[in-house]
């Protein structure tokens, strides 16, 4: 028996009814059910569905249920790296970092009066607590603003408190992070680790109120393999140098000066060798500069953002004459037009994810949110009518998935754009509240562009994970209609 014949079994006898029972009300043959119940091998989807309306489960054991179905679908590997893609794809959209209260308790259940003796040239601490209070009085405490990081973020507790410590602080801190990944991954475990990194991390980079700066190299073997070396991970807080297990249980604190200043200039020299994961930017031309010309000359086939690629709705000569509000604005769009061509109204992407609020933008103002306002001046309303019919069309068509999100289950307060290309390469690019400057993270590892795009196909078709977050087509094509009779 499975662990979902487990649940079954268990959900039957608490519902009250007998297997003979159950099939004469839901419809599912007695024979499926015993199978289901008894078999290893996974059930079909719809007399599950059949069965839920009368297992009388609570909304926690109905999620716990399909959450089983999945991971014996398609494996723990897979199912976690979702997992690791939609978190990250929330925090991003919408970065409120509900941490203050979870950092809080945290501190309060270690030991918030320890006090750091700094004539110590050692000091070794033991638990998660311990370990970041002594991090907290490090930094509250020390002089030096410039935190050097050099460990992976692939726990929760590490990145929650400089989610944490830089939105309490983020006019005095200032973040320097160095981090791994691995090249061509082959294996699940490692492909994970990738993406769990940047689960955490890409959320922190592209808070526009934090001033943090990630690097990263590649390595064909991460630390974690390496347990011959007890405290892999540090990070240098002023004068001093905390030293990490590779758990994070565990943590040295070192203050001897000669320590502390050979160890910073290690770090600034993995800096100079490494890459810059999140790129900044004060106008679109550095945007456009920040991306090889492939990612740009040829659309992405899986897109998220605010609003779907709209441009892409006009004429080329209809986006020149009627979007550019000056002579500045208007050589910006024929560039942008010459990078990314607009004509032939149809959608490139071949999935394409957008914000009800971002839409409606659209359609009451004329707003492509994309755009700094000086670049763009308001669609005209029978522009507007056109290109909802068009992104109508295309979402009727068999060979595109667009979709509207669920604004009450995934707020998108970001304007930001996700596109990953047919020629393997990902890019997220965010405008910051000033709209005037971009932060752009653009990465070519083959393994996490297949992930992505991977999450975001499986989003668009998901009763499972994303059933709650995506809208179906038909509630798509059904707000897309609604927009229309507001410009009718």
């Amino acid at each position: 028996m499975s662990i979902l014949g487990d649940k079954l079994t268990q959900y039957i006898d608490e519902s009250g009814y007998s297997v003979n029972k159950l099939a004469m009300l839901s419809g599912v043959n007695r024979t499926s059910i015993v199978r289901m119940i008894n078999a290893n091998r996974l059930p079909e989807q719809h007399n599950i569905e059949k069965l839920i309306p009368y297992l009388k489960l609570t909304v926690a054991q109905r999620e716990d249920l399909w959450r089983t179905y999945e991971v014996m679908s398609v494996g723990e590997h897979l199912y976690e790296r979702r997992q690791f893609i939609l978190r990250m794809m929330k925090e991003i959209f919408n970065p409120v970092f509900n941490t203050q209260e979870a950092m809080d308790s945290r501190m309060d259940s270690g030991n918030p009066s320890i006090k750091l003796d700094h004539t110590k040239k050692c000091s070794i601490l033991h638990g998660r607590y311990e370990v970041a209070n002594a991090i907290t009085v490090s930094v509250l405490t020390q002089p030096d603003d410039d935190i050097c990081i050099f460990a992976p973020f692939t726990v929760n507790y590490i990145s929650d408190f400089f989610k944490h410590l830089t939105t309490n602080n983020a006019s005095t801190v200032h973040i320097r992070h160095v981090m791994h990944f691995i090249k061509n991954p082959d294996k699940p475990v490692d492909i994970n680790f990738n993406i769990n990194i940047l689960s955490h991390v890409l959320p922190i980079g592209f808070a526009t109120s934090i001033d943090y700066n990630a690097y990263f190299t590649y390595v064909s073997t991460p630390l974690i393999y390496e347990s011959q070396i007890p405290y892999p991970y540090y990070i240098i807080i002023g004068n001093t140098l905390a030293q990490f297990s590779l758990d994070f249980e565990h943590a040295i604190l070192i203050t001897d000066s000669e320590i502390v200043a050979e160890y910073r200039r290690i770090f600034n020299q993995n800096v100079e060798n490494a890459y810059p994961l999140i790129r900044y930017g004060s106008d679109l031309h550095d945007l456009i500069e920040f991306f090889p010309p492939n990612i740009i000359k040829r659309s992405g086939f899986c897109k998220l953002g605010n609003q779907p690629w709209l441009l892409s709705m006009f004429e080329l000569n209809e986006a020149l004459e009627s979007l550019p509000s000056n002579e500045q604005s208007k050589k910006m769009v024929e560039e942008i037009s010459k990078h990314a061509p607009v004509s032939g109204k149809k959608i490139d992407a071949h999935i394409s994810f957008f914000s009800k609020e971002g839409l409606l933008e659209f359609v009451n103002n004329g707003t492509l949110i994309g755009f700094p306002p000086e670049f763009v001046r308001t669609v005209p309303q029978s522009l507007r009518i056109s290109a909802l019919k068009h992104l109508r069309d295309e979402c009727e068509r068999d060979g595109y998935i667009i979709r509207a999100m669920n604004e009450n289950t995934f707020p998108m307060t970001n304007n930001m754009s996700i596109q990953i290309t047919q020629d393997n390469h990902l890019g997220i690019t965010i405008m910051n509240e000033d709209k005037t400057s971009y932060r752009a993270f653009f990465m070519d590892e083959p393994t996490l562009l297949e992930s992505f795009a991977d999450f975001l196909e499986y989003a668009a078709n998901s009763p499972f994970l994303c059933a709650n977050i995506v809208y179906s087509k038909e509630e798509t094509i059904k707000f897309i209609d609604e927009c229309l009779e507001i410009l009718s």
